[in-house]
């Protein structure tokens, strides 16, 4: 029964009709690439409210919903911990890593010269000692930027799992390279770098974050997504804080690096194995791109044909404002990190053990408003927004559902435009009023003048910091489920690059302006949180039938 326009005027398809119907139907809406969905006019004429009715019949087929899968807490409880593990297993070992390092030039530099250590901070020490970790991190970074991206694409063909596990196996090479940084200086440092190279053979720090975040998207209902990306930082926030204090701690009390390095070399190889043995593959199979997925006897150029042209359909859909929004939410959230023992020394001459305190405290805080400040606000605005917008229920014979208040056992149809843009409206509430606690934050940091007072005010950082979990499921709902992993892999990068170069530029303000304004850089930061607030008002996507929503 092939698909016109003349036939959606008539009955809806019947059962055997509508299962064994697969071609496609015309395209009804649009997504604009600059100001996000727009589908046209759904109160128009009758053919085309038909098209749309049988346009979702097809859908449910071939793209069931995400609470369709009856054990998604329990599969988002098994990904968090996965997270969780990960970052404990790397944070024992990346805290002491640049101590280490630092004792094995020290050793070298007065074994040569024939005496006692005495002072390690000698700029004959500290230079090559800085320049040989700065040689790790771009063996790390300079492949993951291509690799990142091949892994988010093969995430979406080939499943999930399969790309986390090839790069646990980089992760396992670089913490067991790790216990060699102490033995001889040739041998120990080579082993060290060729751990830190397969790690960004295999994804760099980039995959894990991206794959996993795809994971909880793929399982989760449009209404719990970002709760569930709430749960999974913080779950991941109170791994790395666990694995931070015990780092420190094991080498403050026995003095042994290689300690430290092994019990971070068993934490990766036990997460490995909880991950393969209790973590099912989330990206079911059936959900792919079929403009991406290799035929037997296609060519490779025309593979990478369709796979560019993949991206650049997938990637148009995003505003540039929403991308502005996120890179600026990332400055917000890591530029007061960056300069903060900079900062403090220079002001209220804190120690490592002041900065280890306010990392902690942070980590704590910031895992709390993940898992309930995030909940509760998404939850609260949801039952306040129920009432502006009109339902969208399934057709008539499958069940019906809304994306404010459905009820048990109905099935929201998430697909429906006019969900989507709720969902996106709902999402972008949200970020404006994170982004008016990041500016908050900014101003009350460079005005503190006691020390008391920045451990007062992370709790204001850190709720501002859930603007970006918000900005990331807008990108959801504006991506396909078959692109989920390449859209995040380029999103992923694009936060990386930009932290980069944003961590160069406030530096070299931090610099410049030590001497006689060192809160200098927070001021400026406050400005960039006020310019992103407005640009996140100038944010508009399309409602069916009822013009810009904001």
């Amino acid at each position: 029964m092939p698909y016109s326009e003349d036939s959606a005027g008539t009955a809806p398809l019947g059962e055997h009709e509508r299962l064994s119907h697969r071609e496609p139907p015309p395209s009804v809406g649009r997504w604009h690439p600059t100001t996000g969905l727009d589908m046209g006019d759904v109160d128009g004429p009758m053919e085309t409210s038909h098209l749309l009715e049988q346009e979702r019949l097809l859908d449910l087929d071939k793209d069931p919903p995400a609470n369709a899968y009856p054990d998604s807490k329990r599969i988002v409880a098994l990904i968090s911990i996965t997270a969780g593990l990960i970052n404990f297993a790397i944070a024992i070992s990346s805290q002491v890593l640049d101590q280490a390092i630092m004792k094995r030039f020290c050793d070298d530099y007065y074994a040569t010269e024939g005496t006692e250590t005495t002072d390690c901070t000698l700029p004959a020490i500290v230079g090559p000692a800085s320049e040989f970790g700065s040689l790790l991190v771009t063996l790390v970074v300079l492949p993951s930027l291509i690799t990142t991206l091949i892994a988010g694409h093969l995430s979406d063909t080939y499943g999930r799992k399969k790309v986390v596990m090839v790069w646990m196996l980089g992760m396992i090479l670089d913490c067991a390279s790790q216990m060699f940084v102490l033995r001889s200086k040739t041998f120990g440092l080579v082993v060290l770098a060729a751990g830190k190279f397969s790690l960004g053979i295999c994804g760099g720090v980039a995959v894990p974050l991206m794959v996993i975040v795809a994971s909880i998207a793929d399982i989760s209902p449009a209404d719990e997504r970002s709760r569930n990306l709430g749960i999974l930082n913080g779950v991941a926030m109170v791994g790395m804080l666990l694995g931070t204090f015990i780092g420190g701690a094991v080498v403050k009390y026995t003095s042994s690096f290689e300690l430290a390095f092994a019990m971070s070399t068993v934490g990766a190889i036990i997460t490995s194995l909880f991950y393969i043995l209790f973590v099912p593959e989330t990206k079911p199979v059936d959900i792919a791109d079929p403009t991406t997925t290799p035929t037997a006897r296609e060519p490779l150029c025309k593979r990478l044909t369709n796979l560019l042209l993949a991206y650049k359909r997938n990637l148009s859909r995003i505003p540039l404002l929403v991308v502005f929004a996120a890179i600026a939410s990332s400055t917000e959230r890591n530029v007061p990190t960056f300069l903060l023992p900079f900062y403090t020394a220079k002001v209220f001459g804190w120690t490592t053990w002041e900065n280890s305190v306010y990392t902690m405290e942070h980590s704590a805080l910031g895992a709390i408003a993940n898992v309930v400040v995030l909940g509760f606000v998404d939850r609260w605005l949801r039952r306040r927004m129920s009432g502006e917008l009109e339902y969208a229920p399934l057709p008539a014979g499958v069940g019906a559902g809304n994306p404010q208040e459905a009820s048990d056992g109905e099935e929201v149809d998430e697909e429906d435009p006019r969900n989507k843009i709720f969902n996106m409206r709902l999402a972008l509430t949200q970020v404006r009023v994170y982004f008016a606690f990041c500016i908050v934050h900014s101003l009350l940091f460079a005005f503190a003048d006691r020390s008391w007072m920045l451990f007062a005010i992370i709790p204001i950082n850190c709720i501002g910091s859930l603007a970006a979990l918000q900005i990331r499921n807008i990108v959801f709902e504006l991506t396909p489920k078959e692109a989920y992993g390449m859209v995040n892999s380029v999103y992923d990068l694009l936060l990386s690059t930009s932290f980069m170069a944003v961590i160069k530029l406030f530096s070299a303000i931090f610099t410049a302006t030590a001497a006689n304004m060192p809160n200098a850089s927070f001021f400026i930061l406050a400005a960039v949180g006020g310019i992103s607030m407005l640009a996140s008002m100038a944010i508009r996507f399309r409602y069916p039938g009822r013009g810009e929503v904001v």
